[in-house]
């Protein structure tokens, strides 16, 4: 009795295996997304990098404008990166009191700014700084189609002999089609005599 219980079950399970495995369901296939790639943590968060592009750096804001002026400043003159420099702005650049004061102007006395900047007939607003928009333009350098909105304000003191302007404090190279609207002020404890104020 139990050979034909256990030969009776052996053919049902041959009938099992015979009949085909189930299907089973595959996993769900759908593409894993990646995660957004970390930022940069040195880039400001609403600064344009001013990385060097194929015609130059472009500048999108005021932050950018703060650091170019920064690394230009502190470079070396056989620096190929900035020496010659064009300098394009994308839109208008807008400063806070913050900004401002954070503002260095380009080019030194030592480091004197000969380079291009094209400002494209955008404005800059809101800067109130001690210092123009170029402190020292050499000979090869050109400012051109910038414009500073009234909104701006410029403001030095120094002794009688001294240059100062919203767009260059000392210029030897070329201003082209370019606008102040701004107040300029110079103050001396000595006198006024041998001061040259731009535009």
């Amino acid at each position: 009795m139990i050979k034909r219980l256990l030969y009776a079950f052996a053919i049902i399970l041959a009938a099992i295996a015979c009949s085909g495995k189930e299907e089973l369901p595959e996993f769900h296939k759908d593409p894993i997304e990646k995660p957004d790639e970390p930022k940069d943590p040195e880039q400001p968060a609403d600064s344009t990098a001013t990385k060097p592009e194929e015609d130059g750096f472009v500048i999108s804001d005021a932050l950018g404008l703060i650091e170019f002026a920064r690394k230009y400043n502190a470079s070396a003159a056989d620096d190929s990166t900035y020496t010659g420099a064009t300098v394009t702005f994308a839109k208008d650049l807008t400063f806070d009191a913050a900004k401002s004061r954070n503002f260095p102007g380009i080019g030194t006395e030592e480091r004197p700014f000969n380079g291009t900047i094209n400002g494209k007939g955008f404005s800059i607003h809101g800067l109130t700084a001690c210092t123009p928009l170029v402190n020292v333009l050499d000979s090869d350098g050109i400012v051109k189609d910038v414009d500073i909105s009234k909104d701006c304000k410029f403001q030095s003191e120094g002794d009688n002999n001294f240059n100062f302007g919203a767009i260059a404090a000392v210029c030897r190279g070329a201003v082209m089609n370019c606008s102040n609207e701004a107040d300029v002020n110079v103050t001396s404890p000595v006198g006024l005599a041998n001061v040259h104020l731009g535009g």
